[in-house]
């Protein structure tokens, strides 16, 4: 998140003293990511330094499990989170705050600070390798498995029905209710094309691998020897290959000329098969986590300041603009 958090500092040094043994902790708050259910922080303790995340709500318990599968398979490039000193991967700090301590990895954003064709190169010989994980039986009884129901599901129905009634008084919820009823029949058009892939796809399924499931630019991390980090596997999900391909380029699918970075990402990647229903699927659910996501921060978050709803706002009124996620999951139905 982009503003501090409602929550003191000194009580996520506590847990970083008591929990990681770091008795001259020092933090730095982070203003980046979307994700509204975490904040995170640079941590220095003597001449180390460390990445931490604060996180509202549960862990998923893969969290560790994932990674530490990845790197027994000799897949390094992916940061496990440091063991607490009871052995967990999380500390809890307070009812339902938990604090993740990570190694802090030095390098460029992928999303902030761009990508040459050899990091997308790179990257999508990383994520092949990830796919190419045969996952152990007991990965994935703690691996969320994708069932082609939005898990934004709730989320977005509490939105639309908060925002289809009436008594919104706040002048940030009155405006994103003005956007969300301007936008309306391009919302539920894509709620709908949501929908009725996902029947398709639950009658027969692709194939299922190990997913990052949030694997865009600015989850990669390039390293001054131009080697690429995939970083923030807290939803990662065992689902078909397309939870993670739809991020790198709509052309792929189209079978139309690939764009340099496209093409680069494949060649590292390999396999260039799609499939086109599951892909399809997975650019309308983006869609509709983003709607729920943006109308949630606005609508059911007091906590939040008024740059965070603003930016939320603006974020949601930018995903019907050319180019945005509407318009990319339209060009990439089946039907299209």
């Amino acid at each position: 998140m982009i503003e501090r958090p409602k929550f003191k500092e000194s009580k996520i040094v506590k847990g970083l003293v008591e929990g990681y043994g770091l008795a001259d902790a020092k933090i730095t708050f982070l203003p980046i990511g979307y994700d509204q259910f975490a904040w995170v922080y640079r941590v220095r303790a003597g001449d180390q330094t460390y990445f931490a995340k604060l996180r509202l709500g549960k862990v998923n318990s893969s969290v560790f499990a994932i990674p530490a599968a990845l790197h027994a398979a000799g897949i390094t490039h992916v940061p496990a989170p440091i063991r607490s000193q009871q052995g967990q991967a999380f500390v809890t700090l307070e009812k339902d705050y938990r604090l993740i301590l990570y190694p802090f990895i030095e390098g460029k954003n992928g999303g902030r600070d761009g990508m040459t064709l050899d990091n997308w190169e790179g990257l999508g010989r990383l994520v092949g390798r990830v796919h190419g994980l045969t996952p152990t039986e007991p990965l994935l009884k703690v691996m969320s498995q994708e069932t082609f129901v939005s898990f934004k599901e709730g989320m977005f129905q509490r939105v639309r029905k908060t925002i289809q009634g009436e008594g919104l008084t706040d002048p940030y919820a009155v405006h994103m209710a003005d956007l969300w009823h301007k936008h309306r029949h391009a919302i539920n058009d894509c709620y709908d094309r949501m929908t009725a892939l996902g029947e398709r796809l639950r009658a027969d399924p692709p194939p299922f691998v190990v997913c990052h499931a949030d694997s865009h630019p600015h989850n990669v991390l390039v390293e001054s020897d131009s080697s690429v980090w995939l970083v923030d596997w807290d939803e990662a999900i065992y689902a078909p290959k397309e939870r993670d391909l739809m991020f790198v380029g709509r052309s792929a699918a189209m079978g139309g000329t690939l764009t340099p970075s496209v093409e680069r990402y494949y060649d590292g990647y390999g396999d260039r098969t799609l499939n086109r229903a599951a892909l399809a699927y997975y650019r309308y659910e983006w869609a509709v986590q983003e709607f729920a996501e943006f109308a949630y921060a606005v609508l059911f978050r007091p906590d939040f300041g008024a740059e965070t709803k603003q930016s939320s706002i603006d974020e949601f009124a930018g995903l019907f603009e050319p180019g945005n996620v509407v318009e990319a999951a339209h060009l990439d139905d089946v039907e299209g």
